[in-house]
């Protein structure tokens, strides 16, 4: 147990970026109303993200705490790419 949380930063930002890229390829809206890729910037990745921040400042730990703020901040990064790349 003390193995996971030494790790917790690394655990949440892998389990953000997997949830990222799942969603990202199956596009299709398979839970409703709500796309996948949505869905996952909205709510998982920031929640895990958060997760990440606290688990970093515990451990003290920049690096994997400024890559879990970009992953809680991933909707607005996907919306701006998508912005410029598609006009």
């Amino acid at each position: 147990m003390t193995k996971v949380m030494k790790n917790l930063e690394k655990i949440s930002l892998a389990l953000g970026l997997l949830a990222l890229l799942v969603s990202w390829i199956f596009k299709d809206a398979w839970i409703g109303h709500a796309r996948p890729l949505g869905f996952t910037s909205l709510y998982i990745c920031p929640l895990l993200g958060l997760l990440g921040i606290l688990a970093s400042i515990r451990n003290k730990n920049l690096v994997f705490g400024l890559l879990n703020l970009a992953l809680v901040g991933s909707f607005f990064l996907i919306m701006s790419l998508g912005y410029m790349i598609l006009g």
